[in-house]
Formats: structure tokens, sequence, C-alpha cells
């Protein structure tokens, strides 16, 4: 088997272990989500229902036979399905949407150095920040 093949079949089971509901950790290779995440930090996803997503966490999601770990930024309505809009923190643009029902799942710790951690959160001037360059809130709850 390939190495293309056995990452395919490793992130297929990946996927099915947090459809039936249980945990799924992988270790951070890319630069994306610096500075939140590091490269070698062990991530810990949870299945959860696509309503419980709310812009700021970190997701898990499939794309191009790839795995992507990126913070969602906007919720994006219309169609039969919510979209979602993420984006590495380290990254200028947000990904090409994705459709709830991608997502695989979300961040529910993180381990650093033999430390477990809860997901990283953004600072208030960090979202402040982030705001302008395209990370929205949605409307105000009434």
């Amino acid at each position: 088997m390939d190495t293309t093949s056995q990452t395919r079949a490793r992130l297929e089971l990946a996927a099915e272990l947090l459809q039936r509901g249980e945990r799924m950790s992988l270790r951070v290779r890319g630069s994306s989500m610096l500075p939140s995440l590091f490269p070698g930090d062990v991530l810990t996803f949870r299945r959860c229902a696509p309503e419980e997503i709310v812009v700021g966490d970190i997701v898990v999601f499939l794309r191009e036979g790839r795995c992507f770990v990126h913070r969602v930024a906007e919720r994006m309505m219309g169609g039969a399905s919510a979209r979602l809009r993420t984006r590495g923190d380290a990254l200028s643009s947000c990904d090409a949407p994705v459709v709830e029902t991608e997502i695989l799942g979300r961040l529910a710790s993180v381990e650093r150095k033999g430390r477990r951690l809860p997901p990283p959160r953004l600072g208030p001037v960090r979202s402040l920040v982030l705001v302008s360059c395209g990370f929205h809130r949605g409307p105000p709850e009434l």
C-alpha cells in the first residue's frame, strides 16, 4: 500500500470513529494555526451536533483527501443547510465554505509537552483584530 492510500485509510478510519461518537486524536504537523496550536501538539476531537458549533471553535474536516484543523470564522445561512467559513489563525484568508455535515468534530483538548490544555480561544484583542479581517460572529441574539 502506498503512502497516499495509507493516509486516506487512516483519515477514513478517523472519520468513522468520530461518527460513532468516539474520540479521535491527531498530531499537528502544519503551522496554519499558530500561535494557537503548535507542530507536535496532540489534538483530541469529539463529534458534536452541527448546531453546537459556534464562531471561534476549532474544527476538523476533510477536503481533497486531506485533514484540516481550522477555526470557525463565520456561520453562513442559506439553502438546505448552513455552511461554515473556516480559517487558520496564521492565514490571511478563509477557506472555501464547509457544509456543516463535512465537519468531523470539534476540538476538545490539546496536549502540549505532556500537559493537557483546553481548546485555545481568541483573546479580546485578537478577536477585535480578526473581526476586521473577516471573522464574524453572526447576527446579535434577540
